[in-house]
């Protein structure tokens, strides 16, 4: 528990850091460009001053590749770090712990997060359409009710998606939906850092089944990871 109390602020901050650089990088300009951005007419991503057009993606292919073998590498030494401190899912689902609490306080607490999850799933989906649309273009045409049909229909679809995400899924996404969860437990070794159940103490367990109500993916710690 001690450890617990420790860790959480760390997590709170790496977290806090996370959603004010995924938010606020739209935002960023350099030279008068986005600082990072995919423009769809143009088919040319805008990278920190660089301009990379789509015959010169193979550059991009690069960097994933890259980036998946760091992610695989992290996963060997750490375990699910990127689950707990990194994830969008983790951070979106930890700031909007309040649709967790209602559960305890009955349906019309639970009915009433419904349109505030809603909202946030609109701002969220907005984020993420900055990253093809600037901000900048996007926010003054929905204001004037000039944004087009396709823009209109992908910011409904995205905002459908993520509210019954957040409003139904939540944590279950992680042990039913994504597929790096279940990727995970193939990479792992025996000096993996791992939250499991240890067969040398089975005596001492009360089967109590605290460990499976207290864990928020609902995971059965004696039959796995």
């Amino acid at each position: 528990m001690t450890k617990i109390k420790r860790i959480q602020p760390w997590r709170r901050v790496v977290e806090a850091a996370q959603a004010f650089l995924i938010v606020g990088l739209p935002f960023l300009k350099i030279e008068g460009e986005s600082a990072l951005r995919f423009d769809i007419p143009s088919l040319r991503l805008h990278f920190f001053r660089a301009s990379i057009w789509m015959e010169e993606f193979f550059i991009v292919l690069i960097g994933i590749i890259f980036l998946t073998f760091l992610i695989v590498f992290i996963t060997l030494m750490f375990g699910r770090i990127w689950c707990g401190w990194l994830c969008p899912q983790t951070v979106i689902v930890d700031f909007t712990r309040f649709v967790d609490k209602t559960k305890s306080k009955g349906p019309a607490y639970k009915l009433g997060s419904y349109p505030a999850m809603f909202l946030i799933s609109v701002l969220v989906a907005a984020n993420l359409m900055w990253y093809f649309v600037s901000p900048y273009e996007f926010i003054p045409e929905v204001m004037e009710g000039n944004l087009g049909s396709v823009t209109w229909g992908f910011w409904l679809v995205l905002t459908g998606i993520l509210s019954l995400n957040f409003i139904l899924l939540r944590h279950r996404f992680c042990a039913t939906v994504c597929p790096y969860a279940k990727l995970q437990s193939v990479l792992f070794d025996k000096k993996t850092l791992v939250v499991s159940f240890d067969p040398r103490r089975k005596e001492e367990c009360m089967k109590c089944m605290a460990c499976v109500s207290t864990c928020p993916v609902g995971i059965k710690t004696k039959k796995g990871k």
